[in-house]
């Protein structure tokens, strides 16, 4: 009869050894992404939101911003539909 031969580390309770292997992994997982930077100082606070616009409206949005880089401004969508909310919204007296 042969012997069994013990392994060379000392055996540990099942607890441990899950404490080990959640630890590892955590140490394998990717890093989080760094935040976001802050908002301009001064500068309005923005969100980011999901929106789905008619054909026309997308047509005239890029009408909008080809005229603004013709004229040299370089604009973003966000920048055009921040604008243009904000004159409808006088002009129905809202603000």
């Amino acid at each position: 009869m042969t012997r069994r031969r013990e392994p060379p580390w000392p055996r540990e309770p099942v607890e441990e050894a899950q404490e080990i292997l959640a630890q590892r992994a955590a140490q394998r997982r990717q890093p989080e992404p760094p935040p976001p930077p802050p908002a301009e100082p001064g500068g309005p606070e923005r969100l980011k939101r999901t929106f789905t616009f008619s054909v026309e409206a997308v047509e005239a949005l890029e009408a909008l911003r080809y005229q603004a880089r013709k004229q040299g401004d370089k604009v973003t969508y966000g920048e055009l539909l921040d604008e243009a909310i904000l004159e409808l919204a006088r002009a129905r007296k809202l603000v």
